[in-house]
């Protein structure tokens, strides 16, 4: 009996000295070059057929205690020619993990931060594009989830994003973003070929050139195919304004013309905050109503209705404002006018035109004239306006 014991004791020992030999190997093998470079190669080859395109990584390194991977040089190629820009580099990005369950092998995104994201769209002249389609994917007709994605945290400092087609281009730089609870799905289906999703960004900080620093939080539903993209709802509230566009649509990538239906409200006060209209100080919120179609600055047509209480304009307070209009890009045409003003009415219509030039008619009821005349710059004396002093 006790040579038993003796026995199972000495086993038990040596198979705890090779859990201990096995853990300080794996400790050490885990931090090991080989490993590393194995990971990249593996997190290379699901990239790619995730995407459907080629992925290059310069390096990649693994936190095991902060669970963070980071990527220097990260290269996704599209469909684009070798001396063109690839459709996106990232000179560096970071990705925080936060473990859920390790039996399950799940995890969230705690946080994402890229630094310097170049991204490069290229529209050709049959409207295809230099995004190639998902690796992995079954040819069937029914949709397939290609990416069901949560991050807790985002940050993109220093992006850019560059579009091309032919006689086009344009590019946006130098702008940044933080968030927080970022959620997308994207279902693909070979039929069409068809990208449907949704996303949402609960809290976006946005800072672009030019304009003041604001937050807002996005949601989106829509459809990408061959040559068009079709928007179910999106919106976008910021901390005193809101936008909504439905039923739109984006028809011909190489010649994109855009049509929607939309609702806007807008606070004039944070208008100027962000616009850096330092010389106004308007107050109330304005709200418009209906449809757009737009191909460049110089092909425009918005039209719909316009309402508005509680307007500071300059000296005048309380302004209300309701009617309907009509713009395109040499004039704004303006119909059942009425505006409610330092106690009276303003029946009218009128046009502007070229933003210079402001033609109106109409009729003026129960105003004062001492009220008028001092907008002017003018007292009302014996019947006739006088200069202030």
């Amino acid at each position: 009996m006790r040579r038993f014991a003796r026995i199972v004791v000495w086993t038990g020992g040596i198979v705890l000295a090779l859990l201990l030999a096995a853990g300080i190997a794996g400790f050490y093998l885990v931090r090991s070059d080989w490993l590393r470079e194995k990971v990249r190669e593996r997190i290379v080859q699901e990239a790619q057929v995730a995407t459907g395109g080629r992925v290059e990584i310069g390096s990649f390194r693994f936190n095991w205690h902060s669970l963070t991977a980071e990527f220097d040089k990260l290269v996704i190629h599209g469909r684009e020619a070798s001396d063109q820009a690839p459709l996106l580099a990232i000179e560096k990005l970071s990705i925080g993990l936060r473990i859920i369950s390790l039996m399950k092998r799940q995890f969230d995104v705690a946080s994402v931060k890229a630094t310097q994201p170049r991204v490069h769209v290229i529209v050709d002249q049959d409207g295809r594009t230099n995004i190639p389609e998902p690796g992995r994917h079954s040819g069937k007709s029914v949709p397939e989830t290609i990416l069901d994605l949560k991050i807790g945290n985002y940050t993109l400092d220093d992006a850019s994003f560059l579009a091309e087609s032919p006689g086009f281009k344009q590019e946006r730089a130098g702008w940044s973003v933080k968030g927080e609870n970022l959620a997308a799905k994207v279902n693909y289906s070979a039929a069409g070929p068809r990208y449907e999703g949704e996303f949402s960004l609960a809290a976006l900080h946005l800072g672009l050139d030019g304009l003041a620093p604001f937050d807002a939080s996005v949601q989106f539903r829509g459809a990408m195919e061959k040559d068009r993209i079709t928007v179910s709802r999106a919106f976008v509230k910021t901390a005193g304004s809101e936008a909504e566009f439905t039923a739109g649509l984006v028809k011909g990538f190489a010649n994109p013309v855009v049509t929607t239906k939309y609702r806007l409200r807008l606070s004039l006060r944070e208008a100027d905050r962000i616009f850096k209209l330092v010389n106004f100080q308007h107050t109330g919120n304005l709200d418009l109503n209906g449809d757009a179609r737009f191909v460049s600055l110089r092909d425009y047509q918005a039209s719909g209705t316009l309402s508005g209480q509680g307007i500071q304009y300059g000296p005048v307070k309380q302004l209300g404002v309701a009617g309907r209009f009509a713009a395109q890009p040499d004039r704004i045409d303006l119909s059942g006018l009425r505006v409610s003003a330092l106690g009276g009415a303003i029946a009218a219509s009128g046009e502007v035109r070229n933003l210079k030039t402001f033609h109106v008619s109409g009729t003026l009821d129960h105003f004062d004239a001492d009220d008028l005349a001092s907008l002017a710059g003018l007292r009302v004396w014996a019947g006739q306006p006088k200069p202030l002093p």
